[in-house]
Order: C-alpha cells, then sequence, then structure tokens
C-alpha cells in the first residue's frame, strides 16, 4: 500500500506479459497509471486456467495550501511581506530565499514552492508591480523683507496638493516666517514631499 501527492499518478503493473490480466478498473493491460485514491486488484490468469491476484490500496496525500495574496503594487521605496505561512516546511522562493517570509521591494514575479513532510508540494505566485513617487520642488529656504510676500509654487507632475498650512492647490502665498511643507500624490496614490523654511 502507497500514498501518492495529489495531483500526481502512479503507475501499477501486474507483470507476467503472457497472461491474462483483469483489474477491478475493467483495463486488461499489463500496467494502469492511477490518480485517486482507492483500492486497486487485478487477477491473473495463466494459459493452463491457473490465476492468482493481488491488491494495492492508495491514499492522496493533500498539498501544502500556500496563499501569497493577489496581485499587488507599491510605490517606490515601499516593501512588502510575502508570507508562505507553512513555517515547518521547507520554502523555496524564485529569489533563493529559503525562509517562510520575505520581504520584497522591486518589480518582479515572485514564486514559492513548499514541500511538506511526505514530500508533496505546493506552490503560488504574486505579481509585484512599482509605481513611480512624483517629484517635487518648491524651492529653496529663502528670505521673506518684512511686509512682504512670496509665492511657493509645486513643480510637480501631480494633480493632488496637501500642504502644512491646509491648503490645497499647487501655489500659496506666504507672508511670515515658517516652515513650509507639501505632500503631493499622483493618480497612482503615490506621495512626494518637499519642504523648504522662510526667514524675514
Amino acid at each position: 500500500d502507497t500514498s501518492i501527492c495529489e495531483g500526481k499518478s502512479i503507475i501499477l503493473s501486474a507483470g507476467n506479459m503472457e497472461v491474462n490480466r483483469m483489474w477491478n478498473t475493467l483495463d486488461t493491460s499489463s500496467s494502469i497509471s492511477v490518480d485517486s485514491s482507492g483500492t486497486y486488484d487485478v487477477l491473473v490468469t495463466d494459459s493452463f486456467g491457473c490465476s492468482k491476484s493481488d491488491t494495492i490500496n492508495i491514499s492522496i496525500n493533500e498539498l501544502p495550501i500556500i496563499n501569497l495574496g493577489n496581485d499587488t503594487a507599491l510605490c517606490d521605496g515601499q516593501s512588502i511581506e510575502l508570507n508562505a505561512e507553512n513555517i515547518d516546511f521547507n520554502s523555496v522562493w524564485s529569489t533563493g530565499e529559503t525562509t517562510s517570509k520575505i520581504t520584497v521591494s522591486t518589480e518582479n514575479i515572485y514564486s514559492v514552492e513548499v514541500t511538506d513532510h511526505k514530500g508533496c508540494i505546493g506552490h503560488d505566485s504574486l505579481s509585484l508591480l512599482i509605481n513611480e513617487v512624483p517629484t517635487i520642488d518648491i524651492g529653496n529656504d529663502t528670505t521673506i523683507c518684512k511686509g512682504k510676500s512670496i509665492e511657493l509654487i509645486a513643480k510637480t507632475s501631480a494633480k493632488k496638493y496637501f500642504w502644512n498650512t491646509g491648503e490645497n492647490t499647487q501655489e500659496i502665498t506666504v507672508f511670515e516666517d515658517n516652515w513650509y511643507k507639501i505632500e503631493v500624490q499622483n493618480r497612482k496614490g503615490c506621495v512626494g514631499i518637499d519642504s523648504m523654511r522662510s526667514v524675514s
């Protein structure tokens, strides 16, 4: 009796090429391929009418379950942890790493194979896309004459603006010493940051 991993098959051979064979699957060949659990038996009869039978029980071992999640995207500079979860089994990643978890930050397709104690292998993969962070420039630290103002312009291709003053336009007018910071966000949700200091 034996077991096989889910999705695999095994060849059962009755041998005795010059005799008649009858499997309980109704096959009459010298060997059969099976991929499901059950009891398999064969009756072999020679030319004198003498017969002999044999039986084998096949069981199916389930594969390790791995779920890396859906394909995803990150902003440049971010990272994500991929977890094969089966910490008691052997994991081999497409990166060559052999831990149950890896941290990745570059665009690629990542896959893992997990082998359990019975030699059965489960696998999964995930595609990671990296989106660019928007560039942003509001200029260098500068000096403002008392009673005067300057315009701060966010030089960026992004379309959403969040100043630490509470404004959300591309340009703002400032009149006083302060530290000014802006976060901009592109259509992919990635954020760029710049800041400057004005002194009277």
